[in-house]
């Protein structure tokens, strides 16, 4: 039987909201023998180019590297196949790119939890922008009231 999902992609932001859909995303990796890729998105600031802003990214892209480096070591000693990139681009956009760009069969990220007394608030997060705009699928992890950072963080 040929895998339903060979590459996983979970975008983080290095926030506590993120390790459900982490632990969810490496779950499912492992039951379909799936590559998973854990992208950090650094947002792109629209300004003419020059070297205080490249150090500003080079500084921005160095921290990123080290806290991916601390998620793969968390997963501990999982028999899984684990990449990380760091990519600097609008989040949502970049995030709907590299699926694209790298064969993505599924991504999975953290999302606001659903208030049914404002049910139109949230439609503008990254994780509903990127649910709409991507080709491939999308899990949504919701996270409970409380938990994680503020509810429209995402």
């Amino acid at each position: 039987m040929n895998a339903v999902f060979r590459h996983i992609l979970v975008p983080v932001d290095f926030t506590p909201k993120n390790q459900a859909a982490i632990e969810i995303a490496c779950q499912i990796a492992h039951q379909h023998d799936a590559r998973l890729t854990l992208l950090h998105v650094i947002e792109f600031i629209d300004f003419p180019d020059d070297e205080e802003l490249s150090g500003f990214y080079d500084k921005l892209r160095s921290r990123s590297e080290h806290e991916l480096e601390k998620l793969v070591a968390s997963l501990g000693s999982r028999q899984l196949d684990v990449t990380v990139d760091t990519i600097i681009n609008h989040r949502s956009k970049g995030i709907v790119l590299y699926a694209a760009d790298n064969d993505v069969d599924l991504i999975v990220m953290s999302s606001h939890p659903f208030d049914p007394d404002r049910p139109g608030e949230g439609w503008g997060t990254i994780s509903y922008q990127v649910s709409a705009l991507c080709r491939c699928s999308v899990l949504l992890v919701k996270q409970s009231a409380g938990e994680g950072e503020s509810s429209l963080s995402d």
